[in-house]
Order: C-alpha cells, then sequence, then structure tokens
C-alpha cells in the first residue's frame, strides 16, 4: 500500500467544530481496534490476532472527516458491540451522526448527562460549500491514519505473553 497523503490524525470530532464524513459504502468498514492503556491511542488489528484479544477489542468504522478549515481527520466511529451494552446510547448515536454528517455541516457534542452524542446543524445558507475529498484509496488514508499502529503479530507489545 503506497500512500501520497501527509499523516491523518485518527480521533473523534471536537465539540468547536463543524465536520462532514465522507459519503458512500467504500469509505467505511467495521473492524476492531485496540486502545494502548498508556497513550490511548488506536491500534488496528489483523484477523489473525482477533480471538487472541477479543476481550481488549472495541468495533469502530473508521471515517474520513473534514472540518470547517479544511482539516482532514479519521473518526473512529464506535459501532454497536455484540454482548456490550454497557455503552450503546454513545455507539448508536455516533453512527447516526456520522451518516448525517454525510449529507450536512454537523457539530457533534458529548453529551455527558444522557451518554449519549448530540448534533447540531448548520442551515444551508450558513453552510461552507461541500467538501473536497481525496481521491485516494480508503485503504491508503487508513494507512495514513494508523500510520505505525498495527498489530500484525504476536510480538507486539501490546499482544499479552501467556506462554
Amino acid at each position: 500500500m503506497s500512500t501520497t497523503l501527509p499523516p491523518i490524525a485518527c480521533r473523534c470530532p471536537r465539540p468547536d467544530e463543524w465536520i462532514r464524513v465522507k459519503p458512500g459504502p467504500e469509505s467505511r468498514f467495521n473492524t476492531p481496534v485496540l486502545r494502548d492503556p498508556s497513550s490511548g491511542e488506536l491500534y488496528l488489528v489483523v484477523g489473525q490476532l482477533w480471538p487472541r484479544l477479543a476481550d481488549r477489542l472495541a468495533m469502530v468504522c473508521p471515517r474520513l472527516c473534514v472540518n470547517h478549515d479544511g482539516e482532514m481527520f479519521v473518526w473512529p466511529v464506535p459501532t454497536p458491540t455484540p454482548g456490550h451494552s454497557g455503552a450503546a446510547p454513545w455507539r448508536e448515536t455516533a453512527g447516526v451522526l456520522a451518516s448525517l454528517a454525510e449529507m450536512r455541516w454537523c457539530r457533534v457534542v458529548a453529551d455527558e448527562a444522557t451518554g449519549q452524542y448530540v448534533v447540531s446543524t448548520l442551515k444551508d445558507d450558513d453552510a461552507p460549500p461541500p467538501p473536497t475529498w481525496p481521491a485516494d484509496d480508503f485503504l491508503d488514508v487508513l494507512h495514513a491514519a494508523f500510520h505505525g499502529r498495527l498489530i500484525a503479530s504476536e510480538d507486539h507489545p501490546l499482544v499479552p505473553n501467556w506462554n
């Protein structure tokens, strides 16, 4: 995989920014990630390690976003995880908001009191023009966002040694 993209941040939307999400099924897929407990950074995990790390993985749908200043980032949108109902409202509202942001400029804010995200949208008259999306393959976008953060073998420091 070769990419012409500079590094892209992998993060959630900030409460003070308006965002759009790149539309289309070719720009998303669900995948498990592992959060480094010390840094908080997310790591993609190859499929052969999913069973071994199952209790530490969270399902996300990485989505390419752009904010009102033109900054691109990948939002690891949490997805409902079977058997884990504790964070269900957060996960359900995140997916709905990402879909809405495909069509409109949105501001995503965490509402701690209700345990979910809330959204504001801009009226068409107030909204910036729709973003111009890079023509790069989505795998290249993921490579730029997760550069160096791939768990591809049992030798990785975040994989426990249970021998």
